[in-house]
């Protein structure tokens, strides 16, 4: 079964009043065709209590999406008399003097061709903190629509109350073509038809029950012609396979779409295969394909939209004999989360039942089983089976089935054994939208309040395990995605940000497969003073390196590149940026090695454990070296580990860092080692289960320690307490990351479908 990528068309939420015109006395409709206008950001509401009479007001989250913008104007329209606003035509400014009361400023931008924006913030002066505040109002997303579609829903359902006391919504239209109807003005969601070609401005009022309210606007956008094309999706259809003397399918482009709702032309093209084959209607959203013979077939639907943008996509068609057997298919159970009653780390007395008797074959029988995985297994030639002698952790079993015909299929089942005792969160996973592009092993940093989601690879499709030079920006304050492009696509980079930076280091070019793998020393850095990107380069070209930062020093250490299959090499080398000097030095491991663990803290940099020969190749070596360097002495020195391991969780917080799970050379290990900072002592505790851990992020005082295969464990720092708990879906090789006290996942693959995902999602507990 093939998953489909899916482009998400998102609108600037503009959370206050926003209006545009041209200058002086001309109207939007003479303004040029080519230009768009502006888009005012005030900023949040403030409350301020007296005798704190100052605030500061920025517009600087304002943009021009097809210019610059030059002028930026400041005023009150509303409030007490008493202000003073510093420097009125700054995009930011400082306003004094202010009184008791509720303050209305407004903020005008005008970009280079004349058009212009207002948004409006609100400022509460108070004597004392109020029980009551006022509620915020938030109209929605900016709308386009494209006749003959006339009507949209406007939802003012983000809009809240500090004190959970809405008691009215009020919907008005202040601006904009004289026909509309808006269905319901006092609802929370209202619909508005009967809307003709023009631009449209309505206004939310939302009041709480002491009489204190608030307004924001919405933009709907009614055209004849698409004024901003985007490209259509194309979806063929799941990939079939049909048995002679059967030789017709049906082939289904329904699920195509257009972001604009335009798609004008389908057509369906043979692009491999068995040269027999007769396409009924080659340009239909759905066609029977007849005279079919045995063999592999692939065929192609374009879809194109009315502005003549166009994309493809492919489905398979598999075609055997009469004589062919269909292989069987193994059903070994689902997958199960078992909780112990014994402390962590400790023996589990319990039996698995491994049950695979639902496993079938579609054409004949089945005539053998076979079990495979950790601890006893009973009987491992039946289709039900126990198991014995097995400990905490995560356990792998597979099922292969055999039938009459020689065929054989495997199919997998995991168990998971956790500690018993420990509270369990709850945890929501929030949508927030996907990703451009489908991928795992994202490179995950943030710098203010932007996320950028680079590289990685995916799973599917002509260009699987292929390194990608996407960036996904998420911008947490608009709720709104924007792309940007590596210099070379690749993935194994290293991600960080320091200052005002953000740095992407290293990487390879596959994963593995056909395509060549070679790595690159090129280190992409984005500049949010400037809002640019530029290119350096490490030392040496590698993947997999571990990066931190402390002081204005940015750490790059580690790695491997490969030259050949059976050949790989194991860097020693730590590059290293100074944001202060713009200038690169180098220094050396003690010992050459990948997948290290960094952290910083204090002062120091730690580089804990790694390992060499992956796959075995050339050896598999565990360290339990600790390479630290110094930055107040400008030194490095060497300490251990308890063990040798490799893929802790590293994390560094109140002169502690705790390295949690990871693999030993028996397997993953449960034990938490932590490490106080400045005594340099060591003490022990103890995941739920042995697990490797490699994600490590901290929200409200509480660090989690998870490699998504949905389980997670959580540490407590202020009541030093341990939490379990699961995720609602199982995503691996994800970029998990840690902003403002919110943590962000994005892409992976799924268990479920082992294919690669685009999803973004935050997780609250």
């Amino acid at each position: 079964m093939k998953k489909k990528s899916l482009l998400l068309v998102i609108s600037l939420i503009v959370m206050h009043a926003v209006f545009y015109s041209c200058k002086k006395e001309t109207s939007c409709e003479n303004c040029k065709d080519s230009n768009k206008p502006p888009i005012a950001v005030a900023g949040i509401d403030q409350i301020v209590t007296l005798p704190t009479d100052s605030i500061l007001l920025n517009g600087s989250a304002s943009t021009d999406p097809d210019g610059t913008i030059n002028e930026w104007l400041w005023k009150k329209i509303s409030g007490p008399a008493a202000f003073n606003i510093i420097n009125a035509t700054s995009s930011s400014t400082v306003i004094k003097n202010l009184s008791k009361g509720i303050y209305q400023f407004e903020l005008k931008v005008a970009d280079n061709d004349g058009l212009f924006a207002k948004d409006t913030v609100m400022i509460t002066v108070d004597s004392v903190l109020t029980n009551n505040h006022p509620p915020i109002a938030d109209a929605g997303p900016d709308q386009t629509i494209l006749l003959p579609i006339n009507n949209v829903l406007l939802d003012g359902g983000n809009s809240f109350d500090p004190d959970n006391n809405i008691s009215n919504y009020s919907w008005t239209k202040i601006n904009g073509p004289l026909s509309f109807n808006i269905a319901n003005s006092n609802a929370t969601q209202t619909s508005v038809t009967n809307l003709i070609q023009g631009t449209y401005q309505f206004e939310l009022k939302v009041t709480d029950n002491d009489g204190l309210s608030a307004k924001d606007t919405v933009m709907i956008t009614v055209d004849s012609v698409l004024t901003s094309n985007h490209p259509p999706i194309a979806d063929a259809g799941l990939d079939q396979a049909i048995r002679l003397p059967i030789n017709n399918v049906l082939l289904d482009g329904g699920n195509s779409f257009d972001p604009d709702s335009n798609i004008s032309n389908y057509s369906w093209t043979k692009i491999n295969g068995p040269l027999s084959f007769n396409i009924v209607n080659s340009n239909a959203t759905q066609t029977s394909v007849t005279n079919l013979i045995q063999g592999t077939y692939q065929f192609e639907l374009k879809v194109t939209d009315a502005g003549g943008l166009f994309s493809k996509d492919t489905t398979t068609v598999v075609v055997t004999s009469s004589t062919n057997n269909l292989p069987p298919v193994a059903v070994p159970g689902n997958d199960s989360i078992i909780y112990s009653s014994l402390p962590a780390c400790s023996a589990v007395p319990l039996t698995l039942i491994l049950d695979g008797s639902s496993s079938y074959d579609p054409d004949g029988n089945i005539i053998s089983y076979h079990w495979s995985g950790p601890g006893t297994i009973s009987n491992p030639n039946s289709s039900s089976t126990t198991v014995t002698g097995l400990f905490q952790g995560t356990f792998n079993y597979s099922l292969i089935v055999t039938d009459n015909n020689g065929s054989n299929n495997t199919k997998y089942i995991v168990f998971t054994v956790l500690t018993g005792g420990r509270p369990v969160v709850n945890v929501t996973m929030t949508p927030l939208g996907n990703l451009s592009k489908p991928r795992m092993e994202l490179a995950t940093a943030s710098v203010g309040n932007k996320i950028f989601f680079a590289g990685g690879y995916t799973r599917e499709g002509p260009s699987a395990w292929a390194g990608e030079s996407r960036v996904d920006i998420y911008d947490i304050n608009s709720n709104s995605w924007s792309v940007a492009e590596l210099s070379v696509a690749r993935h194994g980079i290293a991600a960080v940000s320091a200052g005002n930076k953000v740095f992407f280091a290293g990487g390879h070019t596959s994963f593995y497969g056909d395509v060549d793998i070679s790595e690159y020393a090129t280190v992409d850095i984005y500049d949010a003073a400037t809002n640019s990107w530029s290119v350096a380069s490490l030392s040496e070209p590698r993947g997999y390196i571990s990066a931190t930062t402390i002081g204005n020093k940015v750490f790059f250490a580690g790695g491997y590149w490969i030259e050949s299959f059976a050949t790989f090499h194991y860097s020693n080398k730590v590059d290293i940026y100074d944001l202060s000097t713009n200038t690169w030095s180098t220094a050396t491991l003690s010992e050459g090695r990948t997948s290290i663990s960094a952290v910083a803290i204090n002062n120091k940099v730690y580089f804990a454990g790694g390992e060499t020969g992956l796959w075995t190749i050339g050896g598999h070596q565990l360290f339990d070296k600790i390479d630290v360097y110094d930055l107040t002495t400008n030194s490095w020195s060497v300490s251990t580990l308890d063990e040798p391991k490799v893929r802790m969780g590293g994390f560094a917080v109140n002169d502690k860092i705790y390295w949690a799970g990871g693999e030993n050379s028996q397997g993953t290990v449960c034990k938490v080692e932590v490490r106080n900072a400045n005594t340099q002592a060591t003490s022990f505790d103890y995941l739920s289960h042995p697990t490797t851990a490699e994600y490590a992020v901290l929200k409200d005082n509480k660090i989690l320690f998870t490699n998504l295969w949905q389980h997670f464990d959580l540490y407590n720092l202020n009541t030093n307490t341990w939490y379990t708990g699961l995720l609602p879906i199982k995503r691996s090789e994800a970029g998990l990351i840690s902003v403002n006290n919110k943590i962000y996942l994005a892409g992976g693959w799924a268990h479920e479908t082992q294919n690669s995902i685009s999803g973004v999602w935050r997780i609250d507990f």
